[in-house]
This record gives C-alpha cells, structure tokens and sequence, in this order.
C-alpha cells in the first residue's frame, strides 16, 4: 500500500492555486463557487445514503458525478477585472459545456415526471418532513447560493448557471416527491 499525505502545509498562509497554477486567496471567487459545488455534492450524498429507493439512488449518484463536469467548468474560469462602472465584464465560457447543456435538459426531464406525483394543493411547503426530503431542501439552498456565486463571477446565462438553477428545481421536486404525501407540512391561516 502506498503512504499518500493529504496535506501539503501549501495553504497555511490562506491561499491556494487554481488549476492553472496562479496562487488566489481562499475566499477567492472561483475558490468559493467551487467549494459551494463541492458542498453540494456532499450534501447530496447524505441524501443518497437516505435513499432507500434504487432509481432515487442512482439519480442522485448521476447528479453528483455532473457536479465534477461543472467543477471542471468553472475551475478554468478567469475572472475580468472589474471595469470602469463596476460591473464585471460578462465571462464567455469556451469549455465543453455541451454535456452541461444535455444534463440541463435531463433535470427538466426528471422535474417533469416527478411532479407528475405531487399534490400542490396544500399550501406551503415546510421542510422536514423526512431526513431524505430535508437533506434535498438543504442542497436546493446549496444550490442557490452557488448558482449566486457563479452568477457575481459573471457567469450569468451561461450553461453552468443554467444547469444550476435547474438543479435547484430538481432538488425542490424530488424532496416532494420522496416525502410522505399525507404528511406534508402545510402552512395553516391563523
């Protein structure tokens, strides 16, 4: 077996490299969005291993391989200087953003067909109604918050943004389609 150290004492004064070797700090913005994405991928594998459900497990094992597709996107972004009026130029993505583009397309897909078995009528939702669906409602807010990190970056409309903000859905969707339907949580009129 081979020893591997997993630390490198590298980041002990707050930086770190991005992949094309500049040193940034920690709270750098590309640092920060993938570190979300990671987050979300974590969080989505405490819902998988919740999951009893073989076609929910494999859905949420497909979604956390996705992840590293959109890492890799945004870890080859190069932030624009902020210009004169203090917004950032728009980033123009060339990476190979196609497989993010279809796996958008997969998540409406899947959105769809889960919402085919969810009664919306009962007013708000409230999460918690099983550990499953609240680790799903946690990684919508993960998602969110790295969908509004990719978008300060400049990477509004582009794929991973969009695929992102699909993600958000999907997760909402299935959170209810995996609670109990006679138990949802509906916020009462006082």
């Amino acid at each position: 077996m081979v020893k591997v150290r997993i630390y490198t004492k590298n980041g002990d004064v707050g930086t770190t490299r991005l992949r094309d070797g500049s040193k940034v700090s920690k709270s750098h913005e590309v640092i920060c969005a993938l570190g979300d994405i990671d987050e979300i991928q974590a969080v989505l594998g405490m819902a998988r291993a919740e999951c009893a459900e073989p076609r929910y497990n494999k859905m949420l094992l497909e979604v956390e391989r996705d992840l590293w597709t959109v890492m890799s996107v945004v870890a080859e972004v190069k932030p624009q200087s902020v210009i004169s009026d203090g917004m950032k130029e728009s980033i123009k993505i060339e990476a190979a953003t196609g497989d993010i583009a279809e796996k958008t397309v997969m998540l409406e897909y899947a959105i769809d067909e889960m919402m085919k078995e969810v009664d919306l009528e009962r007013g708000f939702i409230l999460p918690g109604e099983s550990k499953l669906s609240s680790y799903l409602d946690f990684a919508r807010t993960v998602v969110r918050r790295a969908e509004r990190q990719v978008v300060a970056m400049g990477m509004a409309a582009t794929d991973v943004q969009k695929y992102l903000n699909r993600l958000s859905d999907w997760c909402w969707a299935f959170a209810r389609t995996v609670e109990p339907q006679h138990t949802l949580s509906a916020v009462e009129e006082v």
